[in-house]
């Protein structure tokens, strides 16, 4: 079974020494038909570094971007970084909706689990990190 789908729409535009921008957008959710909108809380900083992984996978595919150096270049960010970032595509796909439904972990702890190829154990990991983030245990 799976979970309800999210669309947005997103434009692109390039400032001078050709950076990708993203203009902002006012935050928006799905809403069944006579059903009052609900405001959505404010992504957090690994959601919209996830969200930025994806859309520079669909540049560089789409040839927009030379490659990930390119994006690096283009968003002002160093190559390693933009590594990082990327990594998050590797991440279990339940476990990205989850980021981007708002679960608050850090990139830095998320690291060692997108090292991980097996979901199953991403998930373990993700669930014992959240746990000593929660409550304090080494």
């Amino acid at each position: 079974m799976r979970g309800p789908t999210i669309s947005y729409t997103l434009s692109i535009q390039r400032q001078r020494e050709s950076r990708l921008t993203v203009p902002p957008s006012p935050p928006c959710a799905p809403v069944a038909p006579g059903e009052p909108a609900r405001p959505v809380p404010a992504a957090t900083p690994i959601a919209r570094l996830l969200a930025l992984a994806h859309l520079v996978e669909r540049l560089v595919e789409a040839g927009d971007l030379k490659d990930y150096a390119d994006a690096a270049k283009r968003l002002g960010m160093c190559k390693s970084h933009v590594t990082h970032v990327m990594a998050l595509l590797q991440i279990a796909p339940d476990l990205q909706e989850s980021i981007l439904m708002g679960l608050m972990i850090t990139e830095q702890a998320l690291r060692p689990i997108c090292r991980e190829r097996d979901w199953m154990i991403q998930r373990q990991l993700t669930t014992t990190r959240l746990r000593k983030h929660n409550h304090g245990a080494p």
